[in-house]
């Protein structure tokens, strides 16, 4: 199992579309791995999957995944991902910091929880 950009983001917006292009083509490549991609940028997630990275979303080694730790920024990452193309959509919920209530699950294959 390989942690893609574990201390980074894949999908910051100073990382050009062609290299995220070029990760995802490895990764499709090494099949042997499973992949775990872990992003903030929820949105770009999406719009890169359903376009550039169509290729690469459902991949069943390709683990798509965004990190929800309060309401106001990462349960909104929730929706963003569910919409997006994947075969293997999860979620790193920590850390945990506060009460994010009764979430929906629809969708999502993995989730990760920490304090």
């Amino acid at each position: 199992m390989v942690f893609v950009n574990s201390m980074s983001d894949l999908f910051h917006e100073d990382v050009p579309d062609d290299y995220v292009v070029a990760v995802a083509k490895v990764m499709q490549h090494a099949d042997w791995h499973t992949f775990q991609v872990l992003t903030k940028r929820s949105e770009r997630l999406r719009d890169l999957l359903s376009t550039k990275l169509k290729f690469a979303a459902a991949l069943p080694h390709v683990w798509w995944g965004v990190s929800v730790e309060d309401k106001r920024f990462g349960l909104p990452r929730i929706q963003h991902l569910r919409a997006a193309p994947g075969c293997v959509r999860f979620l790193s919920v920590e850390p945990l910091l506060e009460d994010i209530a009764k979430l929906d699950l629809q969708g999502i294959n993995w989730v990760i929880v920490g304090g």
